[in-house]
């Protein structure tokens, strides 16, 4: 599973509410960071992130609708996977950024993007396995989650600690959920 749901684009309304949910979220970042560098901003990276998660939960939606129909799905399934490889990057890179000074995270995420990528077409493409890309599909969410978590927890005793404390714990209980739900696929 994803950060959302696939079955989110199954029905009108809960696309409808997702979308007015990520145009508030934009407006929240532009609010919050109207004093501030953005490109790198922790809460644009974590907005990217959450954009591009949703992107994979679309491209999932569709691929499942190729599939079917009979289509050959590689194309759609390494797209998505990279999606949901990219936005657990962008989450890194916001936890990142809270616990390390410098620009010494991005060169971490880009060889960590490089990495994932090459996984991906590799099981993808040359190896295809139905199992390790359905546990990339946990993967790389809950890595991101987790990341963040950290991150957040790291900023608890700082200025604005009461939104980071909520946030961090509010990212800590969705991670947790979502480490459970990975160990009880691997369970037969």
């Amino acid at each position: 599973d994803h950060m959302g749901n696939v079955d989110v684009f199954s029905q009108q309304i809960y696309s409808l509410i997702t979308i007015f949910t990520l145009i508030i979220l934009f407006l929240s970042c532009l609010y919050a960071t109207s004093q501030q560098e953005k490109l790198f901003s922790p809460l644009w990276l974590i907005f990217i992130g959450v954009m591009l998660d949703f992107g994979a939960n679309a491209i999932a939606y569709f691929a499942s609708n190729a599939y079917n129909a009979g289509e050959n799905i590689s194309f759609y399934v390494f797209t998505e996977l990279s999606f949901s490889l990219f936005a657990m990057i962008f989450m890194v890179m916001a936890a990142m950024h809270f616990l390390i000074a410098g620009s010494t995270y991005v060169w971490v995420c880009i060889s960590l993007g490089i990495l994932g990528l090459f996984a991906v077409g590799l099981f993808v493409y040359l190896f295809p396995d139905g199992d390790i890309i359905n546990n990339m599909r946990q993967i790389f969410p809950m890595a991101g989650s987790v990341c963040l978590s950290i991150g957040l927890w790291s900023e608890t005793s700082g200025r604005h600690k009461s939104g980071f404390t909520i946030f961090a714990l509010l990212m800590s209980v969705m991670s947790f959920y979502m480490v459970l739900i990975f160990l009880k696929n691997l369970l037969p």
